[in-house]
């Protein structure tokens, strides 16, 4: 208001477009977009940003309650109203229709709930003081699931999911809690076997890593936050993790958790009615991170940690949507190096942060393509910013470029050319130096174990020899690769691979090694073929085996023989 005493009037001005003093209920996060948020709030329906912070949309009617985003497929979505006025779209709410069943006699409640398995979110759960499922895809609903009361006093306020879609966990606002392991056919009942009171089970977090092992965000007096651990025994534990003292949690109630993505074991966010707490060793103490890193003193109703965007989201009762960054380190780069290779060869891939990694980090990595292999993630100790890792190919007939990407808080990607090649068998050989030979030229034309073989005749005069000829049907190749896959029955002999330089007229030795007793791949590239062949293309290679100081026969046996050509 704005008073002027010089003609005595008064004028307003309307600040509320800018007063953030939502209430907000629930919360749903996009998967992929940071920017794209919903929840459903007291009196004002289900507000949407639809991607932009700026200027929301809000769908829907009445109070806004259980809301949610299909994963997998962000076009489809969940709101809902009082009492389960259940509304669903398949299009990002271009258009949407009701799909709310006939509860009957079941307990509805006032502000409802409802859940998404993130294994399966075909499969949308809803509650009374029964479980409701429907499938999406059928418009199909299954009616309190395995006929199993699960509130005797009240209703379910929160649902828990293992990373198995048939292992699921239940509370409700009487301190029961259940568990399936069957998808909901037969139900187990916790609270009584681990001793639980009859306070109100706001949230449920199941442990990614064991299936068995829950934590209960709680209302009332006391401990607000507990552990049971194996769920799957006849004696399941229940243990406070609340803390104590000045670093344990406030004695008002915790309405949410959210495990951190990268430590799920023991770094946890724990919503309460007076802002956000975390902690970073499994409960043993707790930090708040409430006004220190800028969130009002206000109560948080819902938390969601997304690890694709780096962002943990705070749905408060009174102050809005709020997030912050919450990744350890953010991807810098991914090099792969070479970036051209010939099908069946190999090489690295250099991940790296932008910083030292503060704690142990596990990264994806990703690539587009079933003929390249690498790791499905690289994990980065404490004080490491980069990490190498191999990465193989598979020999193919047609070139391709792999994409490989990591993401940490942003996405980093690689690419890598796998280069096909023309493979040609040996037409012709002859052997130097050799006595009771067995095989022939068919025998080196496939790794099948169909071999040449043959004895060095006299170790003492010097090695022994296969000469082979093949006419390579690609003139201007860049590159050939001689490959040949045999044994020698004694270990340790070396071998040369040598190719018949044209211009020089004489063979030169283009790689060498030692033999093992068992198959082993010995390879050498010509980087200049045209020195090589013959005015018809024409070949001429040969592998040696050398005595190197053994007195007695050894056998040779060649496996297979052949030449690349890299076009």
């Amino acid at each position: 208001m704005l008073y002027n005493n010089t003609n005595d009037t008064v004028s307003w001005t309307n600040l509320n477009k800018n007063l953030g003093i939502t209430q907000f209920y629930t919360l749903s996060v996009h998967p992929t977009n940071k920017d794209y948020i919903k929840g459903g709030t007291q009196d004002n329906s289900t507000p949407h940003s639809f991607g932009n912070l700026i200027q929301w949309g809000n769908p829907g009617a009445g109070d806004g309650a259980g809301c949610a985003i299909n994963p997998i497929n962000p076009n489809i979505q969940y709101n809902s109203s009082q009492f389960h006025g259940l509304d669903r779209t398949t299009n990002s709410y271009s258009s949407s229709s009701g799909f709310a069943p006939n509860f009957g006699s079941d307990s509805v409640p006032f502000i409802g709930d409802l859940w998404l398995d993130p294994n399966d979110p075909t499969n949308v759960y809803v509650n009374t003081n029964y479980l409701w499922r429907y499938k999406e895809g059928t418009g199909a609903w299954t009616a309190r699931l395995g006929g199993q009361l699960l509130s005797a006093g009240g209703q379910v306020r929160s649902m828990g999911f293992s990373t198995n879609s048939n292992i699921f966990y239940t509370g409700a606002s009487d301190g029961d809690v259940y568990m399936t392991r069957d998808f909901g056919a037969t139900w187990t009942r916790l609270d009584e076997l681990v001793g639980f009171t009859n306070r109100s089970v706001l949230d449920i977090s199941v442990n990614p890593r064991s299936t068995n092992d829950i934590l209960l965000a709680v209302g009332g007096s006391g401990a607000h936050l507990y552990r049971i651990t194996g769920t799957n025994t006849a004696s399941p534990v229940l243990t406070n993790v609340s803390g104590s003292g000045s670093t344990g949690l406030p004695n008002v109630a915790a309405s949410s958790i959210a495990r951190d993505p990268w430590q799920p074991e023991t770094k946890w966010y724990v919503a309460t009615d007076v802002g956000v707490f975390m902690t970073s060793n499994a409960g043993a103490t707790w930090e708040d991170i409430t006004q220190s890193r800028g969130l009002p003193n206000v109560e948080v109703r819902r938390l969601v940690a997304n690890k694709t965007t780096g962002y943990l989201t705070a749905a408060t009762y009174g102050r809005g949507m709020w997030r912050i960054k919450i990744i350890p380190a953010q991807i810098q780069s991914v090099v792969a190096n070479p970036t051209s290779v010939m099908s069946g060869d190999g090489g690295t891939v250099v991940v790296s942060l932008d910083r030292p990694a503060p704690e142990a980090i596990t990264v994806p990595l990703l690539d587009n393509s079933a003929n390249l292999n690498l790791p499905s993630s690289v994990t980065f100790a404490v004080g490491q910013s980069s990490v190498s890792v191999p990465y193989t190919t598979n020999e193919v007939t047609t070139s391709e470029t792999v994409t490989i990407s990591a993401e940490l808080g942003g996405t980093a990607t690689a690419s890598v050319q796998v280069l096909a090649t023309a493979n040609f068998a040996l037409t012709r050989f002859n052997l130097n130096n050799s006595s009771n030979a067995a095989g022939t030229l068919g025998s080196l034309a496939n790794s099948d174990n169909s071999r040449l073989s043959w004895v060095i005749r006299r170790p003492a005069s010097g090695s022994t020899t296969l000469f082979g000829r093949t006419r390579v049907a690609t003139p201007n190749a860049s590159r050939l690769r001689i490959e040949v896959e045999g044994f020698t029955t004694v270990a340790g002999l070396t071998y040369q691979i040598l190719a018949f330089d044209n211009s020089a007229g004489f063979f030169r030795v283009i790689g060498s090694g030692v033999t093992g007793t068992s198959d082993g791949f010995y390879s050498a590239d010509i980087l200049n073929p045209a020195a090589y062949y013959s005015p018809t293309t024409e070949l001429q290679i040969a592998f040696e085996v050398l005595p190197s100081g053994t007195s007695g026969n050894f056998t040779t046996a060649v496996d297979r023989v052949r030449v690349r050509a890299l076009p």
